[in-house]
Formats: C-alpha cells, sequence, structure tokens
C-alpha cells in the first residue's frame, strides 16, 4: 500500500512539473526576477492580447473638436499674463490621490487627438506606421523648434498665466518657443474644449490643445505641449515591462488598447533611458476599474509614476535631443528654408483668417486690437500701418525691459517701442552688425531661431551670421 501511496506521489509531482513547464513557456516576455509575479498565477500583458478587429476600431474617439472652429481667438500671451503667471500660487494635482486630468476628453490613450481612422488602425493593431509617427517622422517636428500658437478668448486671467508659466518652463528650460500665430500655416490653436488633449507633433494646418475645466494645471498644460512637440506616452515603449509590470485585471473593460506598447519602428528613446519620473508617464491607477489597486507598478519599490509637477530632466534631454538643441542658446537648424539674405518686404496686405470679417463686423478689431490688427489687417483696416505698436501698454512695458524678457510678444506686437523698424536704408549688404540695443540679448533667447526674417538681417553679428 505504501509503494502504491509513493508512485502516486511522484505521479502527480512529474504532472505538475509538465504542468508548469507549460505555463512557463506560454509566457512571452515574463523573467524569472519579475518581482510583481504570482507564482503559479499567469496574467495576459497585453501584447498577448488579441489586437482590437477593424470593426471595433471605429468606436474608439478620434477627438476633432468642433469648438476649434468656432472659437474667438484671443489676445496673445502678453507680459502681463507672465507677470501674473510668476506672482500666483499654481495648484498642482497628485495622480496617486486623484484622478488623473489627461483622462478626462476620453480619446486615444486618454488625451491624444489622431488624425483619422487608418492611422488609429495602425496605431492599435501594431501595423508600422513610421510615416505616421511624430517621433520617427521627421517632418512632423516643428521648424526651428518654434511652434505658433493661437490661443482662445474664453480663458480668464488666471487661466491664462497657468498657460504662460507651462510657456516659461519650456523657454527656460529647452530650446522650444512659444510664439503668437500670424502668418504661419501650421499652428496650435489652444481650445477651452471637452477635457484635455493634443495630437503628437506637428500635423499640418491648425491643430488643437484642448485645456478643458479640469486641465490647467502647470503640469497638465506642459504634458499636452509635450505630445504636441512629439512625444507619446512614457509607458508607450518597447522596453517598458523591464520597469513596470501591467495589472490587466483592473483596466476598465474596453480600455486595454490604451495601454499598448510600440517596438522601435513606431517610436524612438533618443538613447535616454525609461523614465519613470517623466511627465509624460501614465499614474498608478490610470483607467483602473477600482481605484484601491493600481493598474501600473513600477518594479523599483517606492518610485513615483505619473508625477504631473515639472519636467524630469530625462523630460528636458529629450526635447533637447528631438529638437538638435543641446544647449539653449544653441542655433541648430532643425528645417531647411529659403536663406533670408536681406529684408523682408512687406506682403500684400490681407487676413490671415477666414473669419477676420465676421470677427470685425462683431467688434473685435476694438475688442481684442493687439491680434486682430496684426491676423486681419484688411478687415481692421491697417493696411499701409507699416511698423505700428499693437498694444497702448508698448511703451510702459518696453521701460519695464519686456523687449527682453518677453521677446517672443514684444517684437511682433511692439514693434515699434522695441526698435524693429528700420528704414531700407539702414540695411547694407555684405556689413556685419547689430542694428539693434537688444540684439545680444535675443539671440542668447534663440530669437535666431524664432525670428529669423528680423534676426538674421538686423542682428547679424549676434547670430554668427557673418
Amino acid at each position: 500500500m505504501g509503494q502504491v501511496i509513493l508512485l502516486l506521489q511522484v505521479f502527480l509531482a512529474l504532472l505538475m512539473m509538465v504542468s508548469w513547464t507549460r505555463v512557463v513557456e506560454a509566457r512571452p516576455d515574463v523573467r524569472s526576477s519579475d518581482p510583481h509575479a504570482v507564482e503559479g498565477m499567469y496574467e495576459p500583458s497585453i501584447s498577448d492580447m488579441q489586437a482590437l478587429h477593424a470593426d471595433e476600431i471605429g468606436s474608439i474617439p478620434l477627438g476633432n473638436p468642433d469648438s476649434m472652429i468656432n472659437d474667438i481667438p484671443g489676445e496673445p500671451l502678453s507680459p502681463e499674463d507672465f507677470s501674473v503667471a510668476l506672482n500666483m500660487v499654481h495648484d498642482t494635482i497628485d495622480t496617486n490621490k486623484e484622478p488623473d486630468p489627461i483622462e478626462l476628453a476620453g480619446l486615444y490613450e486618454g488625451d491624444i487627438a489622431i488624425s483619422d481612422q487608418n492611422e488609429l488602425h495602425d496605431m492599435v493593431t501594431g501595423r508600422e506606421a513610421t510615416q505616421r509617427n511624430a517621433i520617427n517622422d521627421m517632418t512632423k517636428r516643428w521648424p526651428n523648434g518654434v511652434i505658433p500658437y493661437v490661443i482662445s478668448s474664453s480663458y480668464n486671467s488666471n487661466e491664462r498665466a497657468t498657460i504662460a508659466m507651462a510657456m516659461k518652463n519650456y523657454q527656460e528650460k529647452t530650446c522650444i518657443r512659444f510664439v503668437p500665430r500670424t502668418y504661419e500655416r501650421d499652428y496650435i490653436h489652444i481650445i477651452k474644449g471637452d477635457g484635455c488633449s493634443s495630437s503628437v507633433g506637428r500635423v499640418g494646418g491648425a491643430q488643437a490643445v484642448s485645456l478643458g475645466p479640469g486641465c490647467l494645471y502647470v503640469g497638465i498644460v506642459m504634458h499636452e505641449f509635450m505630445h504636441a512637440s512629439g512625444f507619446w506616452h512614457e509607458q508607450s515603449r518597447a522596453d517598458r515591462d523591464n520597469f513596470i509590470t501591467i495589472n490587466t485585471a483592473n483596466i476598465q473593460d474596453g480600455m486595454a488598447y490604451n495601454f499598448q506598447k510600440y517596438d522601435w519602428t513606431m517610436i524612438q528613446s533618443l538613447g535616454v533611458d525609461y523614465d519613470l519620473g517623466s511627465i509624460m508617464h501614465y499614474g498608478p491607477y490610470a483607467f483602473a476599474k477600482d481605484r484601491r489597486r493600481p493598474t501600473i507598478i513600477p518594479r523599483t519599490t517606492g518610485a513615483e509614476i505619473g508625477q504631473r509637477r515639472a519636467f524630469s530632466n530625462s523630460d528636458i534631454l529629450k526635447l533637447q535631443k528631438l529638437y538638435n538643441c543641446a544647449s539653449t542658446t544653441g542655433i541648430t537648424e532643425v528645417a531647411t528654408e529659403t536663406p533670408i539674405t536681406g529684408p523682408v518686404t512687406a506682403s500684400t496686405c490681407e487676413d490671415n483668417n477666414q473669419y477676420c470679417s465676421q470677427w470685425s463686423t462683431m467688434g473685435e478689431c476694438e475688442r481684442n486690437p493687439t491680434w486682430m490688427n496684426v491676423n486681419c489687417q484688411k478687415s481692421c483696416k491697417q493696411c499701409g500701418k507699416e511698423c505700428p505698436d499693437n498694444s497702448e501698454h508698448c511703451n510702459y512695458w518696453m521701460k519695464n525691459g519686456e523687449c527682453q524678457n518677453n521677446a517672443a510678444y514684444m517684437t511682433l506686437f511692439c514693434k515699434k517701442s522695441c526698435g524693429l523698424c528700420h528704414a531700407p536704408s539702414e540695411y547694407t549688404e555684405g556689413q556685419c552688425e547689430d542694428k539693434n540695443r537688444h540684439c545680444k540679448h535675443w539671440a542668447d533667447d534663440n530669437q535666431c531661431r524664432s525670428n529669423p526674417n528680423y534676426m538674421l538681417v538686423w542682428c547679424k553679428q549676434s547670430c554668427n551670421k557673418c
């Protein structure tokens, strides 16, 4: 009897070993050192899940906010907005304790606006889409790191200051420059839409960056601007499973596609290590059924993920690498453009927006002269006024140093006060000198990249163009 029991125990042990071997062999990319693996159990990873069928993809919202079409632009962020930003106490959000605002829009991965169903199909089903990805497709970078913007008139003073602070962080830490849009074909339109969202990289024409109710935190604005600059979420990287574990059992029904990862044919690391502390990383409870249990678990004990306070060092490094600007004072061309060899002559007086005439009738030329007089010159009867100040505060701001401190605004809307009005006779071909006392400071602020039409002609010495 004892021998029978012994043989039965051996048989059962062998059977368990065979079963366990089959389980282990069925696990793709699961390492024995995984600190979160539960012995004897296996939760399928996102890569194991069957890709969505084509007929299911149509249910995922793309994100083409019609409010951008009907929105009336407001005055570009002025020196006053940046002053308010510096003196204002900015709230932060903790995604460990509160829902992450980037989920509010209900788009792909929560806050990513996709241009069409074909692009969405490529992203969700894992097909190679190198020509559709802002990271690998260098044509989706913004030329020279300059992002022209229009901002909705619907934001109040504190909301404008929050957006201004986010832009200031980019200006201080990277070579990205947000400049008020005038004639540029490609630009972002900052709107108070439904939730927080952006396209990834430059998609062509006007593209919405939605900063709706619940999104007006400096870190959230920076997150959306980083999408617009050309970055996906950090946990989309191919190597993410070395650093985090996805708890698929706690993901909301139908939301698993938001946790897909992409191989290096679709996104690139730029040679920067995976960053748990990135402002672009999902929080621990992203799309959780039960917020008492995380959907993302860092493999490093105690590591924070999903912070929405500031750039990490890796965020800054990636922006610098993508835009070829290792230092914030470098003058490195991103896009090849027509060489500037002399003063740019004034173009035909025209409107830059199809709704200019309608807005003029509504009184916007008087209500918002700073933006309207530049972008709707014809409708606001500004033709022939070659070099005006477009704000009554220009002279005051000039005296307070704003020609240097806020060059993006002042060199466009306060040209007279900042000395940008030059007669053609002042230009001498072949002569290498600065024609404005602010040239050196502007060059240090990357204006040679962001305002080449002026700087490469009138500030040749400071831009090293002799």
